[in-house]
């Protein structure tokens, strides 16, 4: 009896061990992606701001515009949400003037992209990036950043973010070359 029950909870360990290889659906999939045990997304806190950094895998990007070329072409998206601790407008934080919001307004939607580079081991600059405009809608700012690696992969990914936006610094997020190259598959059964 007691090597079972010692069996079953090896058994059990194992399987929760395991790293997800596929969903059937993709909010079970997106769910995934956005948890901190996925290891796809990384999250850095400084002076009352969270940086938060998504990949975003191939399958659950809507628009393919950045599908494959060519196979020595590897895309990477990514999302970066920016949030507050504190009880206080976002995009207002630090400043005095109606002249400076909308200066910051400016930066980011239309100067985001110099913000941003990959190390892969070489550094990449972004091929797209794009702000969503949630003004009076959520207290948050939301950057898609899309890089275009000219070759396999060969290293793990790392993203600088040099917060101009904020004054905050240089943020790192670290991704793991084998969770890129080998997300898990989104099974979706024709209905």
């Amino acid at each position: 009896m007691e090597r079972t029950i010692i069996g079953f909870l090896f058994f059990l360990s194992l399987v929760s061990c395991q790293e997800k290889t596929s969903f059937d659906s993709v909010a079970e999939y997106r769910q995934w992606i956005y948890s901190e045990e996925s290891g796809y997304l990384q999250t850095v806190e400084k002076e009352g701001l969270v940086f938060e950094l998504v990949y975003l895998p191939q399958a659950l990007q809507q628009n393919k515009m950045f599908a494959k070329e060519a196979d020595s072409i590897l895309d990477l998206s990514f999302q970066l949400k920016i949030s507050t601790t504190e009880q206080e407008e976002l995009l207002k934080r630090n400043l005095g003037s109606q002249e400076s919001y909308q200066g910051r307004i400016k930066q980011l939607e239309f100067q985001m992209e110099r913000l941003f580079y990959a190390q892969v081991p070489e550094q990449i600059k972004p091929s797209f990036s794009h702000y969503e405009n949630f003004r009076g809608i959520k207290n948050e700012i939301l950057v898609h950043v899309h890089f275009s690696i000219p070759s396999q992969l060969k290293s793990d990914v790392q993203v600088f973010f040099k917060d101009e936006v904020f004054q905050t610094g240089t943020h790192q997020f670290n991704f793991d070359q084998n969770k890129i190259l080998h997300p898990p598959i989104l099974n979706l059964k024709a209905s």
